[in-house]
């Protein structure tokens, strides 16, 4: 039988893996958009210079963290997220439609 200090340290661990995990996928995410040309960005988003996991949910590196902080945190990094992938969004949309009127132009000649 395990006792609560045991699954303590079980859920514990799993959740420091975890944070790890999505810590890695933030640092791949935040270097592709190093990538990119900043003026995409220009008035729309500001990206941060040092963009972790960290830096957008201070609150999951908290011994005791407060539900209310982290859903403020976590409610920002949505809203910035969703800000990013609209750019990229509305770029990607521009990029069809210049390969489209590409394509058209190669066609009468």
């Amino acid at each position: 039988m395990v006792n609560a200090a045991e699954l303590y340290k079980q859920f514990h661990e799993q959740f420091l893996a975890d944070r790890a995990k999505q810590e890695m996928q933030v640092l791949a995410w935040a270097e592709e958009l190093r990538s990119v040309d900043k003026s995409i960005f220009e008035g729309k988003v500001e990206i941060p210079e040092k963009l972790t996991l960290r830096s957008l949910m201070p609150e999951l590196y908290e011994d005791c963290p407060r539900q209310e902080v982290y859903d403020e945190q976590f409610r920002k990094t949505t809203e910035f997220i969703n800000k990013v992938n609209a750019v990229i969004e509305e770029v990607n949309n521009k990029a069809i439609e210049t390969l489209k009127e590409y394509q058209q132009f190669a066609q009468i000649k």
